[in-house]
């Protein structure tokens, strides 16, 4: 017998409000979500929840109504929290979706007292078993399906998407005349992300210098690589730079969210770390070559754009952290040390040979 919910007639959701404060990644993995509930509930007024500094990635967003940011405490008086729960009642939503999950997003939700809120389900304890024990006990969802599974039993279609963000055109000409100012001439522009939250997350970044003089070193088949990355990552841009300055382009800390996109987007392949911003390129529909140690694609943050690969060494002490560290347990730093340049240059080509077909 089916125990699923009914589905929810339009009349009653005219008004949905979805969750997710942040961070960068899991905000772009939510993208597949508002298009689904769009499909679902087309004439719906659908509104994003979100810390301030991430509502500019849904500015171009045809599915989205209304962004109700969360400020920073220098940004409104009195407490943050305070002004967005007056905002949010304001709203009057008859269906919240959370995809947070946490203590905040669970207050606002209690907010009206809602008929139907519909909460994300994390899978923390599968997780943690498998740091703990190494041993994982099924297959765990990417995070992206993890989302939609939640709204899965009230759509009206069987959908699965994968995130897209929208990057009008003129973002892509500005962006394209960016790169063609640097880099003249034809051939495939190289970005990559050297960054990451976490120490343990991070490629060594000599091995990044080396992989840069190997694809330098093609005679101009590669025009020149991007390096991206926040303003916390700015010595990682100007290191690269400093390397090869005839080669790179350094683009860390020096734009917004969706210049980097519009950027992104121009690039024929992206190598990274296990971070927010290789989501951003599989959402801009750049293929993703990524890089992963501590963490595992099991906890479901992978790339999973259609030729997005990973690259990882089975180790027994893989994974050791949900969200990496600042060093190794081991000390050892086998799991990202050992990934070699010529490798990841190796599966590059490959990747942009099968690009460009």
């Amino acid at each position: 017998m089916d125990k699923s919910p009914p589905l929810i007639p339009q009349s009653k959701a005219s008004r949905i409000a979805m969750i997710r404060f942040s961070s960068l990644g899991d905000i772009i993995l939510t993208l597949g979500v508002i298009r689904t509930l769009k499909q679902s509930w087309p004439d719906c007024h659908l509104a994003v929840i979100v810390k301030e500094q991430y509502a500019v990635l849904f500015d171009q967003d045809p599915d989205v109504d209304e962004v109700m940011p969360l400020y920073r405490s220098d940004q409104v008086r009195g407490n943050p929290m305070r002004d967005l729960l007056a905002r949010f009642r304001a709203g009057r939503f008859d269906l919240v979706l959370d995809l947070h999950a946490n203590i905040r997003s669970r207050v606002l939700g209690l907010v009206h007292y809602p008929k139907r809120v519909i909460r994300y389900s994390k899978g923390s304890v599968q997780r943690r078993f498998l740091v703990l024990t190494g041993y994982n006990p099924g297959r765990i969802q990417a995070v992206s399906e993890r989302y939609l599974e939640t709204i899965r039993p009230w759509c009206a279609e069987e959908v699965k998407e994968v995130p897209r963000l929208h990057c009008d055109r003129a973002d892509r000409d500005k962006a394209g005349d960016v790169l063609r100012a640097v880099f003249p001439g034809d051939g495939p522009l190289i970005g990559c992300a050297p960054g990451a939250r976490h120490f343990t997350k991070r490629w060594p970044l000599e091995r990044y210098a080396e992989l840069i003089g190997l694809l330098r070193s093609l005679a101009g088949r590669i025009r020149g690589v991007v390096v991206f990355g926040d303003e916390k990552e700015t010595g990682f841009g100007r290191y690269l730079y400093e390397r090869y300055p005839d080669f790179v382009l350094d683009r860390t800390g020096s734009q917004g969210l969706r210049e980097t996109a519009a950027l992104i987007a121009g690039c024929a392949a992206f190598v990274s770390n296990d971070t927010g911003l290789m989501h951003m390129a599989t959402a801009v529909g750049t293929p993703v070559l990524a890089l992963f140690g501590p963490t595992s694609r099991e906890f479901g943050f992978f790339p999973m754009g259609p030729r997005d690969q990973v690259i990882e060494h089975d180790l027994g002490c893989r994974p050791c952290s949900l969200h990496g560290g600042r060093q190794c347990p081991l000390g050892t730093f086998a799991c990202l040390s050992m990934i070699q340049a010529d490798e990841v240059y190796s599966r590059l080509m490959a990747l942009l040979d099968k690009s460009a077909v």
